[in-house]
């Protein structure tokens, strides 16, 4: 019987197959960490930006695999959205996009870990200034369910009322 990888973003079970999203971030980590493992961090930063400069699926290709790595390794969030912000040629909006797109089809299925660092990266860009991470925190405010009263939806309520009143 073949084994599958547990995934690091999702929740799944064995019955659950992984889906096209799921593949496609975890390849796109696979191609950054090959470009900056063992190497310094300028090595690393010349690299990605090499390879961003390449066109565009080169470039949504090392986005989406710095940002699965914020929300996959606590460790290194701030490492990969410095990396993320320096390599973004479109102002973030592939991250946009993909958050926005998580937030609504797997917002149930994201593991405990990756929901904390999702916070933590809209709070990252809404202090950055991002153009749409406006439109990322609305798409946060239809995930919290009027009257559920559980320990994730408190949660997530009052991470995004601090998010919204830091950055009054």
């Amino acid at each position: 019987m073949e084994q599958k990888a547990k995934s690091k973003l999702f929740i799944s079970t064995s019955l659950d197959a992984k889906d096209e999203l799921e593949e496609r971030l975890e390849r796109c980590v696979a191609l950054v960490t090959s470009m900056t493992n063992g190497v310094s961090e300028r090595e690393a930063n010349d690299a990605l930006n090499a390879y961003v400069c390449k066109g565009p699926t080169q470039h949504e290709e090392v986005c989406l695999g710095l940002f699965t790595v914020v929300l996959s390794e606590p460790a290194q969030a701030q490492k990969s959205y410095r990396d993320l912000a320096l390599v973004s040629r479109d102002g973030m909006n592939i991250v946009l996009n993909k958050i926005n797109q998580i937030l609504m089809e797997k917002y149930l299925k994201i593991q405990d870990t990756s929901r904390t660092q999702l916070i933590w990266l809209v709070r990252e860009l809404v202090k950055s200034g991002v153009l749409g991470a406006d439109g990322v925190c609305m798409t946060f405010m239809k995930q919290i369910a009027g009257g559920d009263i559980s320990s994730k939806n408190i949660w997530l309520s009052e991470s995004v009322l601090d998010i919204l009143m830091e950055q009054r």
